[in-house]
């Protein structure tokens, strides 16, 4: 996969125009475009995948995934070609799932390559955890943290958090 030449904090900054009074255009844009239609075609028939993308706090597109042992979250951002993939428990926990340095399934690794194949970067937890002082609806400045730009707007970090709905 090529490296890319801008850092994911500036990608973010680029994206949103500003951190303290950021643009949702590219939402709006992506929801339109739907650019990861062709990877969840492929995905689809690798395994159970439903789409749960909530508009009103995600600025991803995210999806359910299982098998016969198995449940996850991958979670493809509208910001840019971004991925996470979580590992999810029946306690509402979750893991997030790296291409290197962990085991991991044979599911989970033909996930990584397709992905790949569409030069998605798939971002580990330490990324994911850097702060970034951005201004969103549900996070404040002094709590976000990369993940929720990229993602999903609600106040959790679902590898450190159980779910909770938001009040």
């Amino acid at each position: 996969m090529p490296k890319r030449k801008e850092s994911v904090f500036d990608v973010v900054l680029n994206v949103y125009g500003s951190l303290e009074n950021p643009s949702f255009a590219f939402k709006v844009r992506a929801l339109a475009s739907r650019p990861y239609d062709q990877i969840v075609m492929r995905v689809l028939k690798g395994v159970w995948m439903q789409e749960v993308t909530d508009t009103n706090y995600d600025v991803a597109f995210e999806y359910l995934l299982r098998d016969e042992q198995q449940q996850w979250r991958l979670e493809l951002s509208m910001v840019s070609a971004y991925a996470v993939l979580l590992r999810t428990g029946l306690d509402n926990t979750s893991k997030v799932v790296e291409p290197v340095g962990m085991q991991t399934t044979m599911l989970e690794q033909w996930l990584f390559d397709v992905l790949r194949q569409d030069d998605i970067e798939i971002l580990s937890a330490d990324v994911l955890s850097k702060p970034v002082p951005i201004r969103l609806t549900n996070v404040s400045p002094e709590h976000a943290q990369l993940y929720h730009a990229l993602f999903s707007d609600v106040p959790i970090i679902p590898w450190r958090d159980k779910y909770k709905p938001v009040p």
